[in-house]
């Protein structure tokens, strides 16, 4: 995945999902939603954040095995590396 950010052909956008394709090979027209993740956009990762969070919430990533804070990272592996906020987990004791 760092060697597809590196690359200058390729677009990533992240924390969206596909709603549409259309077209045909070599003239697709693809509609794409992007997912709010309620964070600044001065997120560098650095994970502040989620230390302080005292909310704990299940881990979509391994299908609800485990446990996440309602702000963290989807995966570790995730590009770029920016942390998300889980809505109906989050009780905002933080402005």
């Amino acid at each position: 995945m760092l060697e597809v950010n590196r690359n200058e052909n390729i677009e990533i956008i992240s924390f969206a999902e596909v709603k549409k394709v259309e077209g045909y090979v070599g003239n697709y027209v693809i509609t794409v939603e992007k997912k709010p993740r309620f964070t600044t956009d001065d997120c560098n990762g650095c994970g502040a954040c989620a230390e302080v969070c005292p909310i704990y919430t299940t881990n979509y990533f391994d299908e609800y095995l485990g446990a996440r804070k309602a702000i963290d990272i989807s995966f570790g592996q995730a590009v770029p590396f920016l942390y998300d906020i889980d809505r109906n987990s989050c009780v905002e004791c933080f402005s």
